[in-house]
């Protein structure tokens, strides 16, 4: 992960700024319209915000996988991972939604993979539902499948087509927004992806892969898939 953290920033470092050199160029050098004009300074302030958003998150996963150093297989309890994910849930939204409810069915199996990267996992996905305000019911599930634990993590608040469904965990500026305290927002389904990568690579078994698709009674559901111990 940390060579592709790095490999990616020295491309984002090259493109981005060009990008916006580009179009800063044609503006001082061409007869643009009014409105022209406006949209060309709007595309520079996002591709900076996107720039600035993505150099930042990039930089602190290398700067986390220095401090790790390597990917850490153990064996962990899925209740384990259950049992951080409902601590943090708790944590994060406490006075934030009223009526928004986690509910977790437990099971009694084990996975294979970093424990830090797969609670930090669940703390991305938790991150991008409470960006929506709104009452319900988050799910959390787990079962068994062949050689692997797969993990769905349903948000029945929320419908969302299978096109928008299919570009989930790929970048999309309309998604991506600027926080409050200048962070990239949206850039959580980007995190869970390069995750899941690390842990197929890394923990022992070909196979890991993350996905979304609607969920039966409404909603949709993140699922990923971690190998089995």
């Amino acid at each position: 992960m940390l060579d592709n953290c790095l490999s990616t920033i020295k491309h984002e470092t090259i493109y981005y700024p060009n990008k916006i050199k580009q179009i800063i160029g044609r503006l001082n050098t061409q007869q643009l319209s009014e409105k022209e004009e406006r949209e060309a300074i709007e595309t520079i302030t996002e591709l900076i915000e996107y720039y600035k958003g993505i150099f930042t998150i990039l930089s602190s996963c290398a700067s986390r996988q220095l401090e790790e150093v390597t990917f850490r297989r153990t064996t962990i309890p899925v209740q384990e991972l259950f049992d951080a994910a409902t601590k943090y849930f708790r944590k994060v939204n406490k006075n934030l939604i009223e009526k928004l409810e986690l509910v977790i069915e437990p099971i009694d199996a084990k996975v294979i993979g970093d424990v830090n990267q797969l609670r930090f996992l669940f703390e991305n996905l938790i991150d991008e539902a409470l960006t929506v305000h709104e009452e319900g019911i988050i799910r959390i599930q787990a079962c068994k499948e062949d050689e692997y634990i797969r993990f769905l993590f349903t948000d029945t608040r929320r419908e969302k087509s299978i096109e928008e469904l299919n570009q989930l965990f790929y970048p999309n500026l309309a998604r991506m927004t600027s926080g409050e305290k200048g962070e990239l927002r949206g850039t959580e389904y980007l995190v869970c992806k390069q995750i899941i990568r690390d842990h197929d690579e890394f923990a022992g078994r070909r196979g890991c892969r993350i996905n979304a698709e609607p969920a039966e009674g409404g909603g949709f559901t993140v699922y990923f898939t971690i190998p089995r111990r």
